[in-house]
């Protein structure tokens, strides 16, 4: 079951690996022996911030349907004020996708230069997501 790993059994907590281990494989058969040794730990959520917050919950209805515990999970981008302003309500735009913790439009606090040097404009698409974002939260020019 995935556990916002992305259903990859390489990356799936609780599943058991090893190390990379050599044989040789001949047509005289044989046996050999596979240790597995490790055990994978739980994928750890990334913080909250201002801007991103990460829900997960039980559906009840799912986990009646499968007969065990179904999860369903969201990353949020809210805002710029959503945390001083509780009452106010905003427009959403909702994307369905599968397995991902990052944050949605490729969000980022992060502005990016390489994209001035590219010869973008400036206030377009050299701004980061969160210049964007922030921008048009504000009421300033995209």
């Amino acid at each position: 079951m995935d556990q916002w790993e992305g259903q990859e059994f390489e990356s799936s907590p609780g599943n058991l690996v090893s190390q990379p281990q050599r044989f040789h494989l001949d047509s005289g058969g044989g046996n050999f022996k596979v240790n597995l040794t490790k055990v994978i730990p739980p994928i750890q959520l990334p913080p909250d911030l201002e801007w991103v917050r990460r829900i997960k919950f039980e559906s009840k209805l799912l986990t009646q349907f499968w007969r065990h515990p179904i999860y369903i999970g969201a990353t949020v981008l809210l805002p710029k004020g959503y945390d001083s302003h509780p009452g106010v309500r905003y427009p959403v735009v909702y994307l369905q996708g599968h397995f991902s913790m990052d944050a949605p439009f490729g969000f980022t606090t992060e502005s990016d230069p390489g994209l001035q040097e590219l010869g973008a404009p400036a206030g377009g698409m050299g701004r980061s997501a969160f210049e964007q974002y922030a921008g048009t939260a504000t009421g300033q020019p995209l």
